[in-house]
């Protein structure tokens, strides 16, 4: 993740409580992939503060994200993403078992 950072393709974003962070990957220009990363506080909010900064501090019209869990899913619903897609038997926990990932998106408004 420090290469990227360095490399200028990815940023981190904090909410100001510093309890919540997004990793936001570039995949083009226009477009970003969202790694949620969190130790406490109120993800709902927080998850909002974080995607508001994004909206005005880069030129993104359009974040996605990927997970296999049910709360991220939900957190994901919650703060007014939509499920794009089902990826099937696509992500490979560490005990060897495999997963659905499911897809989710947001495109700016405006």
């Amino acid at each position: 993740m420090d290469a990227q950072v360095s490399a200028g393709i990815a940023q981190w974003f904090w909410s100001n409580d510093g309890s919540t962070g997004w990793f936001v990957r570039r995949c083009t220009k226009l477009v970003a992939d969202v790694h949620l990363f969190s130790m406490s506080g109120n993800l709902v909010r927080n998850c909002r503060e974080i995607q508001a900064m994004i909206w005005t501090q880069t030129d993104y019209k359009k974040l996605e994200m990927r997970t296999h869990l049910a709360g991220v899913a939900v957190l994901a619903k919650r703060i007014g993403w939509s499920h794009e897609g089902t990826r099937r038997s696509s992500f490979e926990l560490e005990d060897g078992k495999i997963a659905d990932e499911y897809l989710y998106g947001v495109v700016k408004n405006g």
